[in-house]
């Protein structure tokens, strides 16, 4: 779908990323059905993260979940090892842990990896099915609307928490994790680091413009869910417009178009075009690491960008999302 909030050249380079990622995911699509087939209507696997917003780059393993009506270790458990058994017989294409979130359990769908401090309730609404029964996928976003009335609060004061912490990564470049401080990028010095490796923290652009961008999308998604509690047409309307699209500059536009959020034509385009610069950085650094990892072995690769324009960008993203989530 061509954006309209971006001008003629951005549009087609976001349409290009968006039937990339389309043309990937068919293709592992294709390869996950015919090497696992699934004969079970309570089950659905999801692509999350940049293969569910399509705007993956050229570095990622699919990151799976597998979506169930009910706890059923046993069935689930088996279904995991058969997907695994891919890396076994292809080139490693699915992310080593898959997760499994159950539809009769609200947290877990909130939760990662049903872990109670990390809520990432977007890991669903990101999702993108690939096999089994797509209705699952519906039935768990609205159970995630759900889970925004039942435990709002406790879900918006931690994304609340993040848009800052990934807004202080953006205007510095720097990330506290685990006691340690990784640089992601030196505004100063006009370079971007970027690491290769499962354990890899250092991913240039990612911590910082992009994910303050999506957690921002995500707490103003939360404030208008718990600003219509009691109105469920609109909640519906809401969930609709929102799942429309899955990238994020598609479901900022929606909103705005469909009345959700006030935001000027010019402000909307304007923040359209910074996500798109960042998303581009982002997949360049990516692009430069996997060429020097698999040609000569190096994991860490710096990546030099224009720092003044890029600070001058951060500057404006700031205020749009600012002026966005208020």
């Amino acid at each position: 779908m061509m954006r309209g909030c971006l001008k003629e050249h951005g549009a087609a380079i976001h349409a290009n990323i968006r039937e990339r990622n389309l043309q990937h995911l068919n293709d592992k699509k294709r390869l996950i059905q015919e090497k696992v087939p699934i004969h079970d209507n309570d089950v659905c696997v999801i692509v999350t993260g940049s293969d569910g917003r399509l705007e993956r780059g050229f570095l990622s393993s699919l990151e799976l979940i597998i979506l169930s009506r009910t706890a059923d270790s046993e069935k689930v458990a088996s279904l995991v090892g058969k997907l695994h058994s891919i890396n076994g017989i292809e080139q490693q294409i699915i992310y080593p842990v898959i997760e499994q979130k159950y539809l009769d359990d609200m947290l877990s769908l909130v939760y990662a990896f049903g872990n109670t401090q990390r809520i990432y309730p977007q890991r669903v609404l990101d999702g993108y099915p690939i096999h089994g029964n797509d209705g699952i996928l519906i039935e768990a976003v609205s159970k995630v609307f759900e889970s925004f009335i039942d435990y709002g609060s406790m879900i918006l004061e931690d994304v609340r928490n993040k848009v800052r912490e990934h807004k202080k990564i953006s205007e510095t470049g720097r990330q506290r994790w685990k006691g340690s401080e990784i640089i992601h990028y030196d505004l100063d010095a006009g370079i971007a680091y970027y690491e290769v490796s499962q354990e890899g923290t250092r991913k240039a652009f990612k911590q910082g413009p992009l994910r303050y961008a999506q957690f921002s999308l995500l707490k103003k998604l939360i404030s208008l869910v718990r600003s219509s509690t009691y109105d469920i047409k609109k909640i519906e309307e809401l969930r609709n417009t929102f799942m429309q699209d899955n990238s994020v500059i598609g479901r900022f536009e929606n909103l705005v178009n469909a009345g959700f959020v006030s935001l000027t034509t010019e402000s909307l385009s304007a923040f359209a075009e910074l996500y798109l610069n960042f998303l581009l950085l982002y997949h360049k650094c990516e692009h430069f690491a996997k060429i020097s990892y698999d040609k000569y072995g190096i994991s860490l690769v710096e990546i030099p960008f224009e720092a003044r324009e890029v600070r001058t960008q951060i500057a404006e993203l700031r205020q749009l999302l600012e002026s966005f989530v208020k």
